[in-house]
């Protein structure tokens, strides 16, 4: 529930209604849970003694160390280099304009 309003709060934010604005963070968070379930199962087949690892195994703690510094290094990667440079910003692909000529809109 408290992720769904977080998702809503942006998407209202980015100028959706209320019952549109649902519908995507719906729709949104579904596919992010799946993917996360299938990443899940994929990795509990495929790395033996996964579902048996608890907080007292190795195998719990190296993957979690693992994953957090992949975090922390994404999250950093927008902060200055050693040598002081700066990663490029990545751009965002912009929306066709909308117009009566280009299809989108119809009176």
């Amino acid at each position: 529930m408290f992720g769904n309003a977080l998702t809503m709060q942006s998407v209202l934010r980015a100028g959706l209604d209320f019952r549109s604005a649902v519908r995507v963070a719906l729709a949104a968070d579904t596919a992010s849970i799946a993917v996360m379930e299938i990443v899940d199962n994929l990795v509990m087949v495929g790395v033996p003694g996964a579902m048996d690892s608890g907080l007292g195994n190795w195998l719990f703690w190296t993957a979690l160390a693992f994953l957090t510094g992949r975090g922390v290094r994404d999250r950093l990667a927008g902060q200055p280099g050693a040598d002081g440079s700066r990663p490029r910003p990545r751009r965002r692909a912009r929306p066709p304009p909308l117009s009566a000529d280009s299809g989108w809109f119809r009176p």
